[in-house]
């Protein structure tokens, strides 16, 4: 069979040894070599016919280069038809050529041929038109084209059925035209075609054997696939039919975990068959339930420590109070609560519905860390300008502020402090009267802005609660609260 064929200067070797400028230039002649070979023992042809067709220059010599192919057909060793009037074909694939039933007349109406496979095979059966070119898809005859026209190659019958079916020719090069439902074929060649045309008629048998299943095993086939599987476990091989073999492997089941279905507790008591509910899903689903547990716990765990966290920030949020007033029988219990950092911390955010803290710190004395100082830098509290008992605004320099003097505002130090402002002095415990002892040590003052320009910030003694000659401020002055709690 002809595969190809070019006339002109394809290519340097040894019909062209030297490049003029024309390498490459060539004619398919495939058709023409097609039309006189394929099908054929041997084809002579002349070179001089091509000469017509060639596309190089005519001054350069051309060459000509075809490859082909041969085919193996079946040739019967007599011309004899053997008893029973068939000739049999055993083989799995082959091509009977009409030349052949032409030259021994075997394969023609007179003695048809049969082809025989396995059992479990089935046969294809394409038809190779030599009379066709290569490529063309109708058949021509008088410059018109009649791809309805039935040219009868063959005919064919299956083993069991007294249909016989047709075999069509000169529409294209090739095709299958028919597979058998049995592994049994009877054809045979029309004497007139075989002596007018030159065909092939390839024959193969598709179909695997059937596999050898374990004992342990079962299998489902989904056309010429199957699936194996292992009756205790989930283990399963596929396996593909590629024409007559099977592409892949069956596995071993006897490895696989052994449960005994006898028992109170095996798969067929429980689940009712074996292998109605694999091994492998059941371990799965003992792993899946474990693992959302674990989450839940974790999650559950993250909640609650999250809602301890909030109400703990809660309840520090609300310790906004005022401090006790301190004494005596006090003082022991005061110790025990300021002890740690954690009631510092809260203490520290404690805030008083007369001034906002912006500074804290200890004040040390007798009882360190038993309370505290807060110190307003800006924005303080506006200092109330003092009145008469007539109600008319006294001179701010010519009054002396005492705690009894109206509109002053008063904060209360603790008890045990050793010193206090009282009309103006710095008093110890010892010299201010016994009425302000029972009730708590008064404690005021006021800042003079001239008198800051030009002494201390507080004066001689550096303390803000010592300051004794200072005039209420007019005009929204600069001023400095100090309160001690």
């Amino acid at each position: 069979m002809i595969e190809g064929a070019r006339y002109g200067r394809m290519a340097l070797g040894r019909c062209v040894t030297q490049n003029y400028g024309h390498i490459g230039c060539g004619t398919d002649v495939t058709s023409d070599f097609d039309l006189e070979c394929s099908g054929r023992r041997e084809c002579v042809i002349s070179v001089i016919s091509l000469h017509d067709k060639r596309s190089c220059p005519k001054d350069f010599k051309s060459y000509l280069e075809a490859g082909y192919r041969c085919v193996k057909v079946f040739y019967p060793n007599t011309t004899r038809c053997p008893p029973g009037g068939l000739v049999k074909l055993v083989s799995t694939s082959g091509h009977i050529a009409s030349v052949v039933a032409m030259d021994t007349g075997l394969g023609t109406e007179s003695c048809p041929i049969r082809i025989q496979v396995a059992p479990y095979q089935r046969i294809n059966l394409t038809l190779i038109d030599l009379a066709m070119t290569l490529g063309s898809n109708h058949w021509y005859y008088g410059g018109q084209r009649h791809p309805d026209n039935c040219h009868v190659y063959a005919a064919l019958r299956e083993t069991g059925s007294a249909l016989n079916r047709t075999i069509c020719g000169g529409r294209i090069r090739e095709a299958v035209v028919y597979t058998t439902r049995g592994n049994v074929l009877d054809l045979w060649i029309s004497s007139t075609a075989a002596t007018k045309q030159r065909f092939l008629l390839r024959y193969e048998a598709f179909g695997c054997p059937p596999l050898s299943i374990p004992p342990e095993a079962w299998s489902q086939m989904y056309g010429d696939h199957v699936v194996v599987h292992c009756n205790e476990t989930d283990e399963a091989w596929y396996l593909t039919c590629r024409r007559t073999k099977w592409v892949g492997h069956v596995g071993n089941c006897t490895h696989s975990i052994a449960i005994d279905s006898s028992s109170k507790w095996g798969l067929t008591n429980v689940f009712g068959g074996t292998g109605d509910f694999p091994l492998g899903i059941l371990i799965v689903v003992t792993l899946g339930v474990a693992i959302g547990v674990a989450i839940g716990v974790m999650m559950l765990v993250a909640v609650l420590a999250y809602m301890k966290r909030r109400r703990r920030r809660k309840i520090r949020s609300r310790s906004n109070y005022i401090l006790k007033h301190i004494n005596e029988n006090n003082v022991n219990d005061m110790t025990s609560t300021l002890t740690s950092k954690a009631d510092v911390d809260a203490a520290n955010a404690d805030r008083t519905p007369m001034i906002k803290r912006e500074r804290v710190h200890s004040t040390p004395g007798t009882l360190t860390r038993h309370y505290l100082d807060t110190w307003q830098r800006t924005r303080p509290l506006p200092v109330p300008r003092p009145t008469s008992d007539s109600g008319i605004d006294q001179d701010p320099e010519a009054v002396t502020l005492t705690p009894d003097s109206p509109g002053i505002f008063v904060t209360f130090r603790p008890d045990y402090e050793t010193s206090l402002l009282a009309g103006g002095q710095h008093l110890t415990s010892s010299t201010y009267p016994q009425d302000l002892r029972d009730r708590g040590t008064p404690y005021y003052f006021k800042v003079d802005p001239a008198q800051r320009a030009t002494a201390s910030e507080y004066g001689s003694s550096g303390r803000p609660d010592v300051l004794s000659t200072c005039n209420l401020c007019r005009n929204n002055a600069a001023q400095r609260t100090v309160t001690n709690l």
